[in-house]
């Protein structure tokens, strides 16, 4: 991890400040999009023998997005996170771009110009709540469990995002888990 973490601090300090040059109607608000942040630091990374990539897999029956910064000698860091769902495919890819963004964002420790207020907008409309406690996801048994119980009952199938959600699922359909 010396080498890539040598190029990510040379990275950092000769990064300009992003500009932000979207609109966002919703929250009257501005931010960087992601293809502005990517043609601001790709030059930067590229300079330092570094490189980004995002791609996603499927596990567990949910969608993974994976950001992998790269080192040209072979070492990498990754973040991954589980995506919400979406019927619409259009709504799901501007989902997966949002995610893209502030992954990217902090993978490489980057920050646009007035830093996003995204959160400050939100939290004045109600008050800060304290963050869940961070849970496992369902199991393969819970999943097939909750299938298995939504096509006997006829009724569409819930994709639970923790085990929590899972084992309570199951068991208000009469299940076991």
């Amino acid at each position: 991890m010396k080498s890539i973490s040598q190029a990510l601090v040379k990275f950092q300090s000769q990064l300009k400040p992003i500009n932000k040059d979207s609109e966002n109607p919703f929250f009257k608000s501005v931010y960087a999009n992601l293809s502005s942040i990517l043609q601001s630091v790709m030059p930067v990374l590229t300079a330092n023998g570094l490189s980004v990539i995002q791609p996603m897999k499927i596990q567990d029956g949910f969608t993974v997005l994976i950001t992998r910064l790269i080192h040209e000698s072979g070492e990498f860091i990754e973040s991954e996170m589980i995506l919400p769902s979406h019927a619409d495919p259009q709504k799901y890819g501007s989902l997966i771009t949002y995610y893209k963004r502030y992954q990217l964002q902090a993978l490489l420790g980057i920050a646009t110009k007035e830093d996003d207020d995204d959160a400050n907008s939100v939290s004045e409309s109600k008050p800060m709540q304290a963050p869940r406690p961070v849970s496992k996801a369902p199991s393969e048994a819970q999943l097939k469990a909750i299938w298995a119980i939504s096509k006997k009952l006829n009724i569409e199938t819930y994709k639970p995002s923790t085990f929590e959600e899972a084992s309570a699922w199951i068991n208000k359909h009469g299940g076991k888990n």
